[in-house]
């Protein structure tokens, strides 16, 4: 499976953890077992790192989302932030282009007609703002 695969099956645990108050083991059961997905390393590794980094990532994406607070992004965009900002912080396999590239697309075809443009903005911000050390 490729990675672009596994960070869409990240994503959407992401998703649906933030509607079981990101409790992790619920949602990997719930993959496993009801979608069949096999959890390898890089979709663990990235799902538990993304929810156990969710405070700190949160406050990176809320410094950059200027003029929006986290409750007024939608559960779908915040979930392509949170795992792409985690792997840009995170992640050294992971470009930070790719993060952002991948997050993008993932906008598209899941989020709202406005959503990559926002996505990307952010991503953009963070990118050339943050100190980037991995």
């Amino acid at each position: 499976m490729k990675r672009t695969s596994k960070r869409e099956i990240v994503f959407c645990m992401l998703y649906e953890a933030s509607f079981f108050s990101f409790d992790t083991e619920i949602v990997i059961q719930n993959a496993q077992e009801f979608r069949e997905i096999k959890i390898c390393e890089y979709i663990l590794d990235t799902f538990t790192g993304t929810v156990l980094k969710k405070t700190e990532l949160d406050k990176v994406i809320e410094k950059y989302a200027k003029g929006w607070k986290l409750s007024r992004i939608p559960r779908v965009t915040l979930a392509i932030l949170r795992l792409a900002v985690f792997e840009m912080l995170y992640n050294d396999d992971v470009p930070e282009s790719v993060a952002i590239n991948e997050a993008v697309e993932l906008a598209k075809q899941y989020d709202n007609d406005e959503a990559p443009a926002f996505v990307n903005g952010i991503l953009g911000s963070i990118s050339q703002q943050e100190q980037i050390t991995k």
